[in-house]
């Protein structure tokens, strides 16, 4: 189960850049030797506490640990997978989204909430 997790796991991590890259690829050269020797163990070729077994388990060992060490001592990298979960700025429904430019009037005042756009009435001239 440990090989299969570190090629399946392996294989995302390391596409997605998220941690150095000698990490998953501890578990992408780790995964098959794992599996090549359990297939041994299967087939009596040799046993489990036999020390090829102990060395094919060492990249899987060191792909187990290191992850977790790595994401508490330095954390997630930024990229664009990572980037994708910021908070989007675009303004909502209620949110005024008039131009500077536009808010402009003709006497140079700017908007506010409550101010409008339209030119205020005019006075009759006195006599």
């Amino acid at each position: 189960m440990a090989a299969v997790d570190a090629l399946l796991l392996g294989s995302l991590v390391y596409r997605s850049g998220l941690v150095a890259r000698v990490i998953p690829l501890m578990g992408l050269i780790g995964g098959p030797l794992l599996l090549a020797s359990v297939a041994g163990v299967v087939l009596g070729t040799h046993d489990l506490d036999a020390g090829l077994h102990v060395i094919a388990a060492a990249p899987i060992f060191s792909w187990e640990l290191s992850p977790g060490v790595y994401l508490m001592v330095k954390g997630f990298r930024s990229t664009p997978i990572t980037a994708r979960a910021v908070p989007s700025t675009r303004p909502g429904p209620g949110d005024d989204i008039r131009s500077p430019a536009s808010c402009r009037s003709s006497r140079g005042t700017s908007c506010s909430p409550t101010a409008t756009t339209s030119t205020p009435p005019r006075r009759s001239p006195s006599p």
